[in-house]
This record gives structure tokens, sequence and C-alpha cells, in this order.
């Protein structure tokens, strides 16, 4: 008897630690982004669109060579030379942020 209990035991053990391995793989995965992705980078083109502007926060359309990215900027984001209301469609801009999917979070933009 003591034996199929431990036996039965170990096996709930095991079964029970593997779910738990998996369960913490998946929202890892699910939620993690990568580390570059995390990293701040820098990207240079010229504005394609303005899509909207409320206030202080807004969100513009930028190509850099081939790449169409969607930069979205906040009150908190420095202007390190420009305004929000200079963002023209054709202008030149640098951006520095972090990259999520084709969405840029950005920090610093420079026109």
């Amino acid at each position: 008897m003591k034996k199929t209990l431990r036996s039965s035991v170990a096996t709930l053990a095991i079964v029970a630690g593997s779910i738990g391995a998996v369960a913490t793989t998946a929202v890892v995965q699910a939620t993690g982004a990568s580390a570059t992705e995390m990293m701040a980078h820098s990207w240079h083109g010229t504005i394609e669109k303005v899509n909207s502007m409320m206030g202080k926060d807004g969100l513009f359309t930028l190509k850099d060579g081939m790449k169409l990215y969607k930069v979205h900027y906040t009150a908190m984001t420095k202007f390190t030379s420009g305004s929000p209301k200079k963002l023209k469609a054709g202008g030149m801009v640098a951006v520095t942020g972090t990259l999520s999917g084709s969405t840029i979070m950005a920090t610093k933009i420079s026109l």
C-alpha cells in the first residue's frame, strides 16, 4: 500500500511540475518582448503621413528605406529640434525609441 501511494505521489508531482513549467513558458513567451525590441534605437527617414494629433500626443508614419513604421509620441517625448506643429508629410525626421511590432514608441524626435 505504501509503495503504490509513493509511486502515485511521485507521478502526480512530476505531472504538476510539467504543467507548471509549460504554463510559465507560455506566459513568458506571450508577454515578454525580446531584448532587441526593448533597447532604444534610432531611425532616420521621411514623414509619409501625419495620422493624428491629440494635444501633445500624436502618431505619424515614418518611411526608413523600404520599411514603414508608425511613430507614437507623447507629452514626455523630447523634441530636440522642431516641435509637433512642424511635423509635415515629406519632411526629414530622426526618431529614437523602442520598437514593438511596426510601432516605434518615441523618446526623442529631431526634425
